[in-house]
């Protein structure tokens, strides 16, 4: 009546270094016409170099001999870290009814935001720092944040609706 699965991920990433990323899901069958499952699972999501790298600023002064920054790169940052958790419910009607309903929630954490940076802070080589470009777009970790992410989703499938054509319905 039961049966579990599991799995390890291993990355070793050559910025972040080795991550260990577990996953266990379960199914109960309560019977030939009705089952339970549930899984349980954690990745890791390493900032892309894009995000990473991301450097944006125009030539300005009078020479266009200087640099107006918008947005620096942030080196330090760090991967996100994922968790998600998953219930739900497979009943078989008569008639080639099925219903499949699920609940579940994720969660990310060590969030990647935008922030304003004071540029008078940073070493940017040949900017000008003015009033209006006083601060700079530098993505970073966001270490008290997460993003939380509850649904429902269900499908609801009639097969041989049409039994003359073989005809299945789904919604």
């Amino acid at each position: 009546s039961f049966r579990f699965m599991g799995g390890i991920r291993l990355d070793d990433n050559s910025k972040y270094g080795l991550s260990f990323s577990p996953r266990l899901a379960g199914l109960y069958i309560m019977n030939k016409r009705t089952s339970f499952r549930g899984s349980i699972g954690f990745a890791y999501k390493a900032p892309s170099s894009s995000l990473a790298w991301q450097s944006i600023a125009y030539k300005a002064g009078q020479g266009h001999d200087s640099l107006i920054y918008l947005a620096v790169p942030n080196p330090n940052l760090k991967p996100e870290n994922f968790m998600s958790v998953e219930l739900g419910i497979i009943k078989n009607y008569k008639k080639g009814l099925n219903l499949n309903v699920s609940v579940y929630y994720n969660e990310l954490s060590n969030v990647i935001v935008d922030a304003d940076i004071p540029a008078a802070g940073l070493d940017l080589p040949l900017a000008i720092v003015e009033p209006d470009t006083a601060t700079v777009l530098m993505r970073t970790n966001s270490e008290n944040s997460t993003k939380k992410f509850y649904g429902l989703q269900g499908t609801f499938k009639w097969n041989d609706l049409i039994k003359k054509v073989h005809m299945n319905a789904e919604l």
